[in-house]
């Protein structure tokens, strides 16, 4: 305090000198997922189930940070998702009243496809870190033939991003096809993305 410094005590108290709130400003309900609620949902639906996690535990197995998910906890609860339900311990808790394609078939209309962008390239450094999408991901969870022209999934914000690391970068065609998503894919089976997830990504596809 004698140095003015910001902090708080989690459940008892907060020191933010000069910082002036309006108690009175209301948060907005959700009306849609964010990338990070789709996450945290489609995590619980194939990987793990989140039950009774609160958004410290979730920080541990999911990507996100501690803020981010204790929004997306509250999103899930504004859409009709979960229920958040406190431990006494300052602590709020997921709920899911219902599991597996019942969930799933409650959520699919707010569910969207985590694809922002794509393009092609002739050639991708490291190719082998990137999970496959596309056509190719559902032949590998299918009968489907792949196709010649391979999909590979990065994520915004990230280094997999970067120009230099694709070859002849174009919007036609190419050995590769570069998916760019707002989340990572949910790394269930190691190098393709996570069945629900390509599923949107593939929704509308002829």
């Amino acid at each position: 305090m004698d140095k003015q410094v910001f902090f708080v005590v989690s459940g008892k108290y907060a020191y933010l000198p000069g910082l002036v709130m309006d108690s009175h400003n209301e948060r907005k309900t959700a009306t849609e997922l964010t990338s990070p609620a789709q996450y945290v949902l489609l995590y619980h639906l194939q990987a793990k189930s989140l039950e009774g996690r609160s958004a410290k535990e979730l920080a541990e197995v999911i990507p996100y940070k501690y803020v981010t998910l204790t929004l997306a906890m509250q999103v899930l609860q504004d859409l009709g998702l979960c229920t958040l339900i406190s431990d006494g311990n300052q602590e709020r808790r997921l709920h899911f009243e219902l599991k597996g394609k019942a969930l799933w078939e409650k959520a699919l209309p707010f569910l969207k496809s985590p694809l922002k962008k794509s393009f092609y390239c002739d050639s991708v450094k490291n190719e082998a870190t990137y999970p496959q999408g596309g056509i190719n991901a559902l032949a590998h969870y299918s009968m489907l033939v792949p196709e010649a022209t391979k999909t590979l999934v990065a994520v915004e914000r990230t280094d997999a991003v970067k120009e230099d690391n694709y070859e002849r970068i174009n919007s036609w065609d190419g050995a590769f096809r570069i998916e760019i998503w707002k989340y990572p894919p949910i790394n269930i089976e190691q190098g393709f993305a996570d069945r629900l997830s390509l599923a949107l990504t593939l929704m509308n596809s002829e």
